[in-house]
């Protein structure tokens, strides 16, 4: 399904090559809200702005702690570009994908200190719930996207030419 766009963020399938990107990518603060991360990371997707990759996304539904037709999303932008909105823009695209595979909601485990992915779960149309994961995560807040509603945005021409 992918890749898709909303005509800022693009989301493109996970390549291989894009390993480097995602190891050199991680700092501090990214190793403190989601730990020091895989050797061999391999997410859905990269997420791209102005043809640049400048984070990653990926849909997991391996957590046990997850019900039937839901998947908890996790996401990452690298340092510079963050700030940015690209991170709310690539869960609202990344939302479409999975409505369109069936899943009806999307689960963001966020702590509490994290006042910008907090910001983004808001931002995405995320509302807090209350969920069994709390117990995994205890000083984390659970979010949820109802996937039903979301929808694809209009495709548009660049001045370039190029349909987003």
């Amino acid at each position: 399904m992918l890749p898709a766009s909303d005509g800022v963020v693009t989301l493109r399938p996970f390549a291989t090559a894009d390993r480097r990107l995602i190891l050199e990518g991680r700092d501090d603060e990214s190793a403190r809200w989601l730990g020091p991360g895989s050797a061999d990371p391999a997410p859905t997707a990269c997420i791209e702005a102005d043809g640049a990759v400048v984070g990653w996304i990926d849909a997991d539904l391996a957590p046990a702690w997850l019900h039937a037709g839901e998947t908890n999303i996790g996401y990452s932008i690298f340092p510079a570009p963050r700030g940015n909105g690209y991170a709310a823009r690539a869960v609202r695209v990344l939302a479409v994908e999975l409505t369109e595979q069936g899943l009806r909601r999307a689960l963001l485990v966020i702590d509490v200190e994290n006042h910008a992915s907090i910001g983004v779960a808001r931002a995405a149309g995320a509302r807090i719930i209350e969920h069994s994961a709390t117990q995994e995560f205890p000083t984390s807040i659970v979010y949820a996207m109802e996937l039903a509603g979301a929808r694809r945005p209009p495709t548009y021409a660049s001045p370039d030419g190029r349909s987003h």
